[in-house]
């Protein structure tokens, strides 16, 4: 098995063609976004491993040899998930093209933790009521731009600073390409959306709250924010969440997104 480098990432972007309503491939791609791309091959790989080197594992190609079987576990006990536990990353959606890589996905992932589960992925939205009518009294809101980033007497800073140093390749390319939208009360980030993904005028949303803040209404808002940033440029918004995760279902369509698609994946536990 070989890696690529960022050059060829490009050879692998025809096995992915079914699975890239997950914005991280083509975010990988363009350079935005850190990564690891494995192949076969260098000019034509017959098979991909493609990891945001955090929480996104993504594999391509028709049905696995055993040899790439036996090289893909190799590449997961000794070098992918020791490196993801290092970062304190607490699971990895782990997904495939074609399905006929449900077959060997017990084999694969023998003795490791994990379990299928389902997720959706919300692209179209439809804009809320202004975000400025539904925010509370005693609560601002603030773009993550360079001059709020370097703010570091604000409370919560660190936690956008390191999101933005896991998802994107550089602070400065989140910069230039991404945006998000904070909310602030007496000096303490209280709730946060931002692209962590993006590619030609795509971008995938994150919102976090913190837990002195939540069930407020204010990721809702951060994130509403975000969705009329999108329609003012122009661009289309993602948005990925787990099946059970029913506060992020509970953000996404409050703040606009609907008509989400369904699809499946391995929860790879940390």
């Amino acid at each position: 098995m070989q890696q690529l480098l960022p050059a060829q990432y490009p050879n692998v972007l025809p096995l992915y063609a079914r699975l890239q309503y997950n914005l991280v491939i083509d975010s990988i791609i363009a350079g935005n976004t850190r990564g690891g791309v494995y192949v076969d091959q260098v000019a034509q790989p017959r098979f991909a491993i493609l990891w945001n080197k955090q929480d996104t594992l993504l594999l391509a190609g028709p049905a696995p040899t055993l040899s790439f079987r036996n090289e893909l576990r190799d590449l997961l006990c000794t070098k992918i998930l020791p490196d993801a536990c290092q970062m304190t990353v607490p699971e990895i959606a782990f997904l495939y093209t074609p399905l006929v890589w449900e077959t060997y996905v017990a084999e694969i992932l023998a003795g490791i933790n994990f379990k299928k589960a389902s997720r959706r992925f919300y692209a179209s939205h439809k804009l809320k009521p202004n975000w400025n009518a539904r925010l509370l009294p005693g609560f601002t809101m603030a773009a993550l731009d360079l001059e709020l980033l370097k703010n570091d007497d604000l409370n919560g800073i660190d936690s956008i600073h390191n999101l933005i140093l896991s998802r994107w390749e550089t602070p400065q390319s989140f910069y230039s390409t991404g945006f998000g939208y904070c909310i602030i009360s007496q000096g303490q980030i209280t709730s946060w959306c931002l692209t962590v993904y993006a590619t030609g005028r795509q971008y995938e949303l994150k919102a976090e709250t913190h837990r002195e803040y939540r069930n407020q209404g204010l990721g809702t808002v951060a994130t509403a924010a975000c969705l009329a940033h999108c329609d003012t440029h122009g661009y289309t918004p993602h948005w990925h969440c787990w099946e059970s995760n029913r506060a992020a279902i509970a953000v996404a369509q409050k703040a606009g997104f609907d008509r989400p698609m369904g699809y499946s994946a391995h929860r790879i536990l940390l």
